[in-house]
């Protein structure tokens, strides 16, 4: 039940467009697959292991399920709803890299981005990232970190990591402080 496009792979069934190269793509409606297992593709580029239900966008992945647009290079990303994630709005992703604004509840990977909550671990480079119990954190306003390193500012409720900023409430520092405190202490840049 192919409709067109190529197929390199075996058992692809039900597909309307598009290049795969894959085993065992279903209902495929167009894009190009090169992975095993990649069933109900609506469109855009899957290099991944097990991604289902994507409407679109690439992804470079491994269980990648129910994304509906946008690029994801990571693993086990669940319920993207769209955007490039490198885009707005990706919300409840389980993991991989993502470099967007408002990406929110992952829990893990590398996040490039501004207003992503609750991340479990990994990099952040972000603004306003809360709910953050490990990783490295180089933003503004990051609240309850439990760990990891931050040069930020607003940072509160820290009990544990490296502080480099102003205004870093209720932390429990890994060195002591100095006194009285120089302009990098209080600005959290070096000067």
């Amino acid at each position: 039940m192919v409709n067109g496009g190529v197929i390199r792979g075996l058992g692809s069934n039900i597909v309307n467009g598009g290049v795969i190269r894959g085993v065992g793509s279903d209902m495929v409606n167009g894009g190009v697959i090169r992975s095993v297992g990649s069933d109900m593709v609506n469109g855009g580029v899957i290099l991944s292991v097990g991604s289902d239900m994507v409407n679109g966008g690439v992804i470079w992945s491994v269980g990648s399920n129910m994304v509906n647009g946008a690029a994801i290079r990571g693993v086990g990303s669940n319920m993207v709803n769209g955007g490039d994630i490198r885009g707005l709005g990706s919300d409840i992703v389980n993991g991989g890299a993502i470099s967007g604004v408002g990406s929110d509840m992952v829990n893990c990977g590398v996040i490039l981005s501004v207003g992503s909550d609750m991340v479990n671990g990994g990099v952040i480079w972000s603004v306003g990232s809360d709910n953050v119990p490990g990783g490295v954190i180089r933003g503004v306003g990051s609240d309850m970190v439990n760990g990891g390193v931050i040069w930020s500012v607003g940072s509160d409720n820290v009990p544990g990591g490296v502080i480099t900023g102003v205004d870093s409430d209720n932390a429990l520092p890994t060195t002591l402080p100095t006194f009285p405190p120089t302009l990098e202490v209080l600005l959290g840049v070096r000067v």
